[in-house]
């Protein structure tokens, strides 16, 4: 793919073998891990083989958690500009898993776990939301001694985000597949250091 060889950058984990187990990568694709000479030419193999659900798990397995978040909230609008429906509090969700991104503080990482919490996690905008909340920091009350969210938590949301986008409702199996690598496009762009809007 154009540009997938380009320096990842924005990676917290460019260790293929571990993004692969903890990312739960297919049998195909942990068969491309050994001979993969770094995370740039593991994803285009992915691509180039069709493991599009599994190029999309390694990118948000290995994204930094800003970045990431930010990648699932382009999912989102992609979602919802494609005429999808949302119910209000998915667009709170979104918001809220937005405005985390743009400032990572604690009280937006909280304002966004009370925001998914009150949808029905049908939709992109409420992983997205849950993501910025299991981007780090404790998952416990805030009066209560600190628990770290689980190593797959972030990953997990990330992948549900842009994967729900992708499959919902397509046209055909190759509008999927479209979307799926339009997707990716943007996670590889935003790996690059781009704002996940490629040219």
């Amino acid at each position: 793919m154009a540009g997938a060889q380009q320096p990842f950058t924005k990676l917290v984990n460019a260790e293929i073998p571990a993004v692969a187990q903890l990312g739960e990568l297919g049998e195909e694709a942990q068969a491309l891990v050994p001979a993969a000479t770094g995370p740039e030419g593991f994803v285009a193999s992915l691509m180039d083989a069709g493991l599009l659900q599994d190029a999309v798990r390694f990118l948000a397995y290995s994204l930094r958690p800003r970045e990431a978040v930010w990648w699932a909230c382009l999912a989102a609008r992609a979602y919802v500009e494609a005429g999808h429906p949302v119910e209000p509090m998915d667009t709170e969700a979104l918001n809220a898993a937005e405005a985390w991104v743009f400032k990572p503080d604690e009280d937006n990482r909280r304002t966004a776990y009370d925001r998914a919490m009150a949808t029905g996690f049908q939709t992109p905008a409420s992983w997205a939301a849950m993501a910025s909340f299991w981007s780090g920091g404790s998952i416990a009350p805030a009066n209560l001694p600190a628990v770290p969210p689980p190593p797959s938590a972030l990953g997990r949301a990330i992948w549900g985000a842009v994967v729900i986008a992708a499959v919902t409702n397509p046209k055909s199996p190759q509008d999927m597949e479209h979307r799926h690598r339009a997707f990716l496009s943007q996670g590889i762009d935003i790996a690059q250091g781009g704002n996940g809007r490629p040219k």
